[in-house]
């Protein structure tokens, strides 16, 4: 019998509606991670941000076989030394710190980890990286995220190692940010 790897993705409190009940606080996660790993073979668990996993993440990553950090708001930019941004959102310091403490742990462990879009960021910063806080002040706003709230798509290209193999003609990616890496950590 195969066994599918099991895959912690990050989940986030926000008011949610359904059928009768509206606002309700819920831990979500966008279909599109559950859907993703379950398309890949594996598990889906989703992992809400308990604060007693900031303290010890070891009951979830016990049971884990990888580790996916999901998009969301913005990193609180004293993660990485900075003052937020006139652009920077209120962080959410239970998400932040429940989420650096499983990818702190993961790493330790060389478990399998990928960060998406706000996880690629935190990865970035675990690693002493910094974050440009709000790229429209580059000019290339419109690219990512021309409409806050609403995705995009633009093509990136590839140069050099194994995503240049996959994707050696580049690809056309969906995007939100009004963040991105500044300086790239070790």
């Amino acid at each position: 019998m195969l066994v599918r790897p099991r895959i912690a993705i990050t989940g986030y409190w926000t008011p949610a509606s359904w059928g009768h009940w509206h606002d309700v606080p819920a831990c979500v996660v966008p279909g599109g991670y559950v859907e993703g790993v379950r398309l890949a073979g594996g598990v889906p668990l989703v992992v809400p941000p308990d604060p007693s996993l900031a303290l010890d993440p070891s009951p979830v990553l016990d049971v884990v076989d990888g580790l996916l950090l999901v998009g969301g708001e913005d990193l609180d930019p004293a993660l990485y030394g900075a003052e937020p941004h006139p652009e920077t959102a209120l962080p959410s310091e239970r998400r932040d710190a429940v989420e650096a403490a499983l990818l702190r742990e993961a790493l330790r462990r060389e478990l399998p980890t990928l960060g998406v879009c706000r996880g690629c960021q935190l990865l970035n910063v675990a690693y002493g990286g910094t974050l440009e806080q709000h790229i429209a002040d580059r000019g290339e706003l419109e690219l990512h995220r021309p409409v806050p709230g609403a995705f995009t798509r633009h093509r990136v290209d590839t140069a050099g190692g194994l995503l240049a193999e996959l994707l050696p003609d580049g690809a056309t990616v969906h995007s939100a940010h009004h963040q991105g890496l500044a300086a790239v950590g070790d």
